[in-house]
Formats: C-alpha cells, structure tokens, sequence
C-alpha cells in the first residue's frame, strides 16, 4: 500500500515473469535441439520402425517451412491410380506417382445442396487469401505496382482473383493499392502469372459494386487503380460490407519483424528477437480462409462469416463511448464521424493520461518498463486543445 514501494513492486513482479519466460524458452529449446540430435542419428542400416517414437524425433509442436503457393495448387494427396511409377532414368517419377489437388480451387467449389436460405450463398467459402513473396510476383507487376513488400492473393475462382499490393516509402509510410487478375499460377520456382483484367463487378471484397464504396462510381476503378494510405482506405471503405479488409488482412497475412536494430538492445537480446523471429515465421498460415456471409466455421459460437475471424462490417464495427468530468478536457457532447480503428484506443488514453507525445513516443517511466512507441492514430477530437 505504500506508494513508494509500489513501483519497486511492479518492477520485481516484471522481472520475475520475464525470467519465468525465458527459463521456459531455453526448456522448450533443448528439448526440440535433443529430438534433432535424435533424428540425425537414425542410420539405416539400423533402422527399425517398430522402435521408433515419433516424439523421440520431431518435437511436438514442431513446424518446418510453410507451403509454397505452387505447392498449394499441387498439394500431394495420395498415390496415383498407377501406384509408384518411374521415369526413364529408374527415378521416381514425381509426376506420375502422385495424386495432386489444386488447394484453392478445391475450397472455393465446396457447396451445399440443401441451402434452406434462398438469399444466402449455398458455397460456405467466401475467399482463399494466401501471401506471396514479393520476389515471386515483382517481375509480373505492371511498371506502376511495383512493390517492396509481399503480396497477397484473394481467391474465388480462376476468373475472379484480387492481388492485394503493399509498400513502403522511405519515411515509412504504408500504402496500398488491389489489382483484379485472373489465372494466377504458381511454377515450380516460385514465379507467378496471371492476367490483369478490368474492374467489374464480382471480384473478392466486392469494393467495385458496394454502394457504400465511398467513390463515386465512374471515378472507382481509377481509385482502385492507385496507391493510397490506411486512413484514405479507412475512409473510403469503413461503411462497405468488408469494412477494413484490406488493412487488417494485410495486418493478418504479412510479415511482421521483431525489431533487433534498437540500439537500447544487448547482444543477448537481439540474439532472443532473432529467435522469436524464427518461431514467428515458422507458424505462419499457409493460407487464410474466409467464411460466406451467415456462414460459420465454428459450431461453437454464431459470429457472421466465422469465429473473431471475419473482416465483414457486421462483425467488425465497434462503438467507442468516452466519459470524462469537469476536470477533464474532454468535450461533451461530442460525436466523432472520422472512423478510427480499435488500435487508436491505447495511444488515446495515453494522450490523455499524458503518458505519450505528440508522436506516440512514451514519456521515460513507460520506456523503462520496455515500452516503445505506440502505433495507431490518436482520436484527435478528443485530445485537440479547447
């Protein structure tokens, strides 16, 4: 209860929880560094499959190097019909010895018969989202796409496909354009093609029809056409039935480094972030799938489009209500129409609280308890001067 013991407190109770985690980091790692010794040790000469304890040997949990979009359009299923087949050369004829399914288009062709919902789709699959490296699609970009980030592919069948693009500045600044294709394909090595087509209606998120789309309507496929910051798209896009799909999906699906280039790190720690780093990328998703409208992939619960999974409007629009006193700056009465996602919430009350600045930088106490600068756009009509 003594307030000057409280913030000794705090910093054991940190302290303790950081050491707790980082004993648990080195258990977990010897222990997934025992099963590798374990495997390069099997010899097979002495190889006997009735001994072998497959925990002895993968670490459970344990995930290798995701999918590659090609490898998803010709993901192995089983053998083929002719069994075990060889080339010429006496080799396994990788080609003819497998059965293979085309991922994307198997999951967009799902539906159902008995559809009791005249006015619902009877397909429970709205999209496919899978991320691609921007090495693979760089080279078949049009000379005003290009990026210096991944892409991402939205898919809903061959003839109605969506490139998500993305790039930074050299400030930093993030934006973002789509580009409607079809027939993407993935080769062997990675590179991708495809056809750029004309805006029409039908393409995934559907922006070009929603009436909502707040662009008028011979001025959308120009708009669509450029490049353009999240709080443009947030504007423009908020009220739509997708809402800030493409924000949060480029949030959900691209890569998100660990900073190891603060100078305020030691050895040690920049040797942990490029760790977490490494767990980080070994447990992304190959692919995202998004649920139809009504639809629901979890019996659990009944969330339009999915479970806490759907970037619908129904689904993603929140109310934020703040309540101040006459000791507060905060303006009665007061109704924001600029939309704000919920990632302004936490730089907000910090304005407030006067714990961050003007540009989202935490004053020292915060700093010292490891915090750095905040993202989100603070909901200036709450903190502006009066």
């Amino acid at each position: 209860k003594d307030p000057r013991l409280r913030g000794v407190t705090e910093k054991n109770r940190r302290l303790a929880a950081q050491t707790n985690l980082a004993v648990e980091a080195v258990s977990d790692y010897r222990k997934c560094i025992a099963t590798l010794r374990n495997l390069l040790a099997l010899k097979r000469e002495s190889f006997d499959a009735r001994s072998v304890k497959i925990e002895k040997l993968i670490a459970v949990g344990a995930m290798g190097e995701g999918n590659t979009l090609y490898q998803l359009q010709n993901y192995v299923v089983g053998l083929s019909d002719r069994g075990i087949q060889l080339d010429p050369d006496k080799r396994l004829d990788l080609e003819k010895s497998f059965t293979r399914v085309n991922y994307l288009a198997l999951l967009h062709e799902q539906k159902v018969r008995n559809n009791v919902q005249a006015e619902l789709s009877n397909r429970p699959i709205d999209f496919v989202a899978v991320r691609l490296p921007r090495a693979t699609v760089s080279d078949s970009l049009p000379t005003d796409a290009s990026v210096n980030e991944d892409a991402i592919l939205l898919h809903t069948s061959e003839d109605k496909q969506l490139l998500l693009l993305s790039r930074r500045d050299n400030n930093g600044d993030q934006s973002y354009r789509c580009l409607p294709v079809s027939g993407l394909t993935a080769a062997a090595d990675g590179k991708v093609t495809f056809q750029k087509k004309e805006w029409s209606d039908g393409f995934p998120l559907r922006f070009f029809e929603d009436r909502q789309f707040a662009v008028p309507i011979a001025e959308r496929a120009a708009w669509l056409d450029s490049w353009h910051d999240e709080v443009e798209w947030l504007r423009v896009t908020h009220t739509t039935i997708y809402s800030n799909a493409v924000i949060a999906l480029n949030e959900q699906l691209n890569r998100h480094p660990i900073l190891v280039g603060d100078d305020n790190l030691s050895a040690d720690e920049k040797l942990i972030a490029r760790l977490r780093q490494r767990q980080r990328h070994l447990t992304e998703a190959d692919m995202l799938i998004l649920a139809n409208d009504h639809w629901n992939f979890d019996v659990r619960g009944f969330n339009p489009g999915g479970n806490h999974g759907s970037f619908f409007r129904t689904s993603t629009n929140s109310t934020f209500m703040i309540a101040g006193g006459d000791k507060t700056a905060i303006p009665r009465g007061l109704t924001v129409e600029e939309p704000y996602d919920s990632i302004s919430f936490m730089p907000t009350i910090l304005r407030l609280m006067g714990k961050i600045d003007e540009t989202n930088r935490p004053v020292r106490e915060l700093q010292e308890r490891g915090f750095r600068k905040f993202p989100g756009r603070v909901v200036s009509e709450l903190t502006a001067p009066k």
